[in-house]
């Protein structure tokens, strides 16, 4: 049998604080290509058009119409030339009018009596907060400690994709990271929190949220029969009833 190599406390020193630099230099990278880039951007983002759409739909207008975005388009926002609302060619260029389900709009509504300016800070602070709520709950469910969760978080933390989100303030990355929070409220017996975070995830990006809702009823129904019982079961049919009734209501 091989024996356990230790550790000096001088490589365990070095160790740490090559894990620290780690972690600082990708915070920096975090915070730069990330929140930064999304505030210091004043052009068009991926949420300026389920914004608008969604005052249109508030005000009873058809909000996949160019011609209502034009309509309710805010003052003072960088917006594309009035020709290409006219002609639609501003779906092309652009990619608006957004293709996000009416229950997006409905999550957005209560927001559009905020101004674009506020709104865009108040998504870039919830999506970054979102993000850490994210990392935390993945090191919770790994169970990591030490240095291998501030390593896993640096690593985490230098992820593009997310920088882009972030920067872009794409609605698609907040319910990809309420998903990942719902998953480990679901695996702490948070049943309700993590119906009701799967429910909002799959109301902003279907495509995203209703793969883990399904994936959840199957594993409930098919696993957890067998390890806990079928009244374990019926109890868990109620919890993802919630779910799903919190989508339909809000697409009604």
């Amino acid at each position: 049998m091989f024996e356990k190599r230790r550790v000096g406390p001088r490589q365990e020193i070095w160790t740490k604080g090559l894990v620290v630099t780690l972690f600082v230099f990708s915070g920096a990278v975090f915070t730069l290509r990330g929140p930064f880039r999304a505030l210091s951007n004043n052009g068009l983002n991926d949420l300026i058009s389920p914004y608008v759409q969604s005052t249109a739909w508030v005000h009873g207008a058809d909000p996949y119409s160019p011609q209502s975005l034009l309509t309710f388009w805010p003052k003072g926002v960088a917006r594309p030339a009035a020709e290409e609302f006219q002609d639609g060619s501003i779906l092309i260029k652009h990619g608006i009018a957004t293709a996000y389900p009416m229950t997006c709009f409905a999550l957005l509504a209560p927001f559009t009596v905020l101004p674009w300016p506020v709104l865009k800070l108040l998504s870039v602070a919830v999506t970054t907060g979102l993000f850490f709520g994210a990392v935390w709950s993945l090191v919770a469910l790994a169970g990591l400690d030490g240095w291998h969760k501030l390593l896993f978080v640096s690593a985490t933390m230098g992820f593009a994709p997310f920088h882009t989100g972030i920067a872009t303030c794409n609605p698609a990355i907040a319910a990809a990271e309420l998903r990942v929070i719902a998953v480990w409220a679901c695996e702490v017996e948070r049943k309700i929190v993590s119906a009701l975070l799967m429910a909002i995830s799959t109301a902003v990006k279907p495509q995203i949220g209703l793969c883990f809702l399904f994936y959840y009823i199957v594993r409930h129904c098919v696993v957890w029969r067998d390890l806990v019982g079928r009244n374990k079961v019926r109890r868990d049919w109620r919890v993802w009833g919630i779910a799903l009734g919190v989508i339909v209501t809000t697409a009604v």
